[in-house]
């Protein structure tokens, strides 16, 4: 284990992670890091501040692409952490931020912490957003199989992990359609 997967380890377990959960999370992070390196798999940033990564794997041209989820909020938001609306229901949280959520209440979808869920609700858009990631496999610039994720929460900077492990399952995904295109072209199925 190299010096910053040890920190990694200490770090965890100095947050109440027992020690095979951290010493896994370790492992599963220098695996990404592995197969990171051995892909030439990173991240870049557009103008707009999406990302998006290419890569070859398997005789693959690879491409990966984070976009904004616009149904995101109707899909995983109403459900995970609540909804607006103009009618007060048992629960509800005034909701006095005029914003594109101009309704009067906050019904938050959990009772655990609901002025955290409307202070989250209040912040999408904003400081965090639903995006999806969508992976193209394609061999002499056509595309032969794809594959796709929508729903993520996604704060900037700090979720690149977990949109890199996605990348590589959805790659999976994507050269196993692929090579399904490629056989039926071929006829040899």
């Amino acid at each position: 284990m190299n010096p910053q997967h040890l920190q990694l380890y200490r770090e965890l377990r100095q947050q109440g992670l027992a020690s095979r959960h951290a010493l896994a999370c370790s492992r599963a992070r220098m695996a990404l890091e592995s197969k990171c390196a051995a892909t030439g798999f990173e991240w870049r940033e557009d103008r707009h501040g999406l990302l998006s990564a290419s890569w070859q794997e398997e005789g693959f041209d690879l491409r990966a692409t984070v976009v904004i989820d616009d149904d995101g909020w109707w899909t995983s938001g109403v459900d995970c952490i609540g909804r607006f609306t103009s009618r007060w229901e048992p629960g509800a949280i005034r909701h006095r931020q005029g914003d594109r959520n101009s309704h009067q209440w906050f019904i938050p979808a959990n009772l655990g912490d609901p002025k955290q869920e409307y202070r989250r609700a209040c912040a999408f858009g904003r400081d965090w957003w639903y995006v999806g990631v969508e992976v193209k496999a394609s061999r002499a610039g056509v595309t032969l199989g794809d594959g796709c994720l929508y729903g993520i929460e996604f704060e900037g900077g700090s979720d690149r992990e977990y949109l890199t492990q996605t990348a590589f399952d959805l790659a999976s995904q994507a050269i196993s359609e692929a090579n399904d295109t490629l056989r039926t072209l071929c006829g040899c199925h």
